[in-house]
């Protein structure tokens, strides 16, 4: 006689009950491990311990920054900060989305689209770009150029509401990058067109400054000084804005998602981490960032999306730093 399964034997209420619990604890060990995939984080390599030249600032000018939101979403914001220097004039480092970025978007396949809209359709701006620059007291007609950290539609994006003759700063390797971005994830079709035709390349030089080995002081007199942050992109930029002696700001893009990755020297999360151009190298480069931390634990780092750390930076009040 063949064996009866002991389950026949079971009432079929229990059964189906037994059934029931075995897709839940699948369901349940399922999430869990896509939310340690997708959120855990891991120590970067130890790099060399790097020398690090102290900067100069002992006679800055009276240089004001202005923290512009433009889009938030829980923790992350979208935003780009405004600099007034007294001789150089006003510009933008990074500028968040495209009010137009729907329609910039379109021409790309729906699996793009549709990866885009996941990972940075939630910080769409409530604000344009130009509007956060009157808000801020100052006038988009009077720009003179934005700064880029790279080129991800996210940083360029809010660029394209402003004036259409504008230069955009940003790395030589961020500008070779991008013939080769449009079209890809990395590289929105029509804000790749403008970079090529409105990209300029910062001119670097063999010059330490903390601890890297390769700066451009913009104005001579180390008040904003850009330094590379490779990985992210080919060409990420990380730019120093010094208000005065004890209050230094460091811009780094996307060099980093959260402050804490800096401080405790640990990768993105899965769900940032898959951005990275370059995984390996954006992992020296945040094991470079926390020896700066160590060395200089007075400077500001500011995240790009990490809305606490520009919340340390500026304050909840004045947006506006002199």
């Amino acid at each position: 006689m063949a064996r009866m399964s002991t389950d026949r034997l079971l009432p079929s209420s229990r059964r189906r009950g037994r059934s029931s619990r075995g897709k839940w604890v699948v369901f349940l060990l399922v999430v869990a491990a896509l939310g340690y995939l997708l959120w855990h984080r891991t120590k970067v390599p130890a790099i060399a311990a790097h020398a690090w030249v102290a900067p100069n600032v002992s006679a800055l000018p009276q240089l004001t920054a202005c923290w512009l939101e433009t889009g938030r979403f829980v923790g992350i914001t979208a935003s780009g900060v405004f600099v007034r220097h007294p001789r150089g004039g006003d510009f933008l480092v990074d500028s968040g989305n495209s009010s137009h970025f729907a329609s910039e978007i379109a021409p790309m396949s729906i699996e793009k689209r549709l990866l885009l809209h996941l990972a940075v359709g939630q910080v769409l701006p409530t604000l344009t770009m130009p509007a956060a620059i009157i808000a801020a007291g100052a006038k988009p007609a009077d720009l003179k150029a934005v700064l880029i950290t790279h080129l991800h539609l996210d940083h360029l994006g809010g660029a394209m509401d402003l004036a259409p003759q504008l230069p955009i700063w940003t790395s030589a390797e961020e500008l070779e990058f991008a013939k080769k971005a449009r079209g890809t994830l990395d590289g929105v079709p029509a804000q790749m067109d403008v970079l090529a035709t409105r990209g300029r390349g910062i001119a670097f030089q063999k010059r330490a400054y903390e601890v890297f080995d390769e700066s451009a002081d913009l104005f001579g007199d180390g008040s904003v000084v850009v330094v590379k942050l490779p990985g992210h992109t080919p060409g990420s930029l990380g730019v120093f804005l010094n208000i005065s002696a004890t209050r230094r700001l460091f811009l780094i893009g996307d060099a980093a998602s959260e402050l804490v990755e800096v401080e405790q020297g640990l990768t993105k999360h899965g769900i940032s981490r898959v951005t990275d151009f370059n995984k390996t190298l954006a992992a020296t480069t945040v094991a470079l960032l926390q020896q700066l931390h160590e060395q200089d634990p007075g400077l500001l780092v500011i995240p790009a999306h990490d809305r606490a750390a520009f919340e340390s930076a500026f304050g909840g009040g004045p947006r506006c730093i002199h």
